[in-house]
């Protein structure tokens, strides 16, 4: 967990906070190559020796979130088997928000489909599937694609027909305050 950052270093939890030395000491202003600058290019070298690709602090979950959302999860899951699916899936939706994750969203369809929101559950599994081949989870891809078959048939669908084309000219369709575009 990244705790603050001294002349331009990232220093970690537990770890000492690099400090300038006095005149003469090492990490002394007229110190090209001091305690700091050398740990920096350590830092550096062994980032790139290792293959680390990095990344900014802001781009993870913090500890926090990441225990948080794994308690959810858990409660998420206890409550999913005693059938309080509208619980589970605001606390499954709540762990995804926190520290979003395939298996999180794919344990969010499978409440949806529970709960009966049918396209609701087909948007998370297709998010789902995304994540499963991003990660490669063959287990993962292989239930979102299933499931996303199973529910496709139940998609509900709209038809708007027109007598004719110049009675659809200024005709406007929407769903939920949302302009639908003919297809």
């Amino acid at each position: 967990m990244v705790n603050g950052v001294a002349s331009g270093l990232i220093y970690e939890e537990g770890m000492s906070r690099p400090t300038k030395g006095g005149a003469g000491e090492p990490g002394a202003r007229g110190d090209s190559m001091g305690r700091v600058g050398r740990f920096a290019w350590i830092t550096c070298a062994i980032a790139v020796a290792h293959g680390s690709n990095l990344r900014p602090a802001h781009a993870e979950a913090s500890i926090t979130d990441r225990t948080q959302a794994q308690l959810l999860f858990n409660e998420a899951r206890s409550l999913m088997s005693s059938g309080k699916y509208g619980e589970a899936c605001d606390k499954f939706a709540e762990s995804q928000r926190l520290d979003p994750g395939g298996g999180t969203i794919l344990n969010l369809a499978l409440c949806h489909e529970k709960q009966g929101k049918t396209a609701t559950a087909w948007a998370d599994f297709n998010e789902a599937l995304s994540a499963a081949l991003r990660d490669r989870r063959a287990e993962r891809e292989k239930l979102a694609r299933e499931h996303i078959a199973a529910l496709e048939p139940l998609l509900p669908r709209l038809v708007v027909e027109t007598g004719s084309a110049s009675t659809a000219a200024g005709l406007e369709v929407k769903i939920d305050g949302r302009e639908s575009r003919p297809s």
